[in-house]
């Protein structure tokens, strides 16, 4: 669990995390909640996609128990599945019939997950934009509760699956997964010796003493010292 307020550099992170799993062969999903109207329909299908439809066959065959009629069959007799379908399947007729799907889809999805882990070793999930209150785009009561309460539980039970949740607000503590979980909070970067680096690489000339005016007057927020010292560099640098 990655919290912080806006413009801490949490998507940054995560973009460095993806890259270096990327490097190492990890198989990775990034799932943007910042997206309007995010559900777990929209939520499975991007594991699906981003894992590959090939390594999900139990979870491919409970969407096409349920949605026989309107999948798509190939010439193997492979049911062809994606978000469209994934979507019809979990929209039931009741809440109670939604719920149950929601759970038995990802435990499919889980059985699945767990199976390939077995050969590739580790992946990794990554969430992120979780905010619950006071930010202009919040996760979906529906997919909070999914997450928490059915997908959570199973990353205790699935060595090797390392799923990331960043945002303005993270989960409350859950015994459900509680042991498993690290959560970290992002500080201000308000050292100006840790900013030199970021200083050398956009090629700004200025001095220990100037950045550290620049981390003072912006209180160490990450995202506002960058566009100043930016700022340092179109003007040709300072001493």
């Amino acid at each position: 669990m990655i919290e912080a307020p806006s413009g801490r550099g949490k998507t940054w992170l995560l973009l460095e995390y993806q890259r270096r799993a990327g490097q190492a062969g990890v198989p990775c999903a990034l799932v943007d909640l910042r997206v309007g109207g995010m559900g777990v329909s929209d939520a499975l299908a991007t594991l699906g996609e981003e894992f590959g439809w090939e390594r999900l066959g139990r979870f491919a065959r409970q969407v096409g128990e349920w949605d026989r009629p309107a999948v798509d069959v190939t010439i193997h007799g492979v049911v062809q599945i994606g978000r469209p379908q994934i979507q019809v399947v979990l929209s039931g007729p009741d809440e109670q019939t939604r719920r149950e799907r929601r759970r038995v889809l990802t435990d499919a999805l889980m059985s699945d997950v767990r199976e390939w882990l077995g050969a590739t070793g580790r992946a990794v999930v990554i969430m992120d934009t979780y905010n619950v209150a006071g930010a202009d785009k919040k996760v979906e009561p529906e997919l909070r509760e999914w997450l928490e309460g059915v997908l959570l539980p199973h990353v205790r039970r699935t060595p090797g699956l390392i799923v990331v949740v960043a945002g303005q607000q993270t989960p409350d503590v859950n015994l459900g997964w509680e042991a498993c979980c690290c959560r970290i909070e992002l500080g201000p970067l308000d050292d100006p010796r840790e900013w030199m680096p970021f200083v050398a690489a956009i090629g700004v000339r200025a001095s220990l003493e100037a950045v550290s005016v620049v981390c003072h007057l912006r209180e160490g927020e990450p995202m506002a010292i960058a566009m100043e010292l930016n700022k340092l560099r179109n003007w040709g640098g300072v001493r």
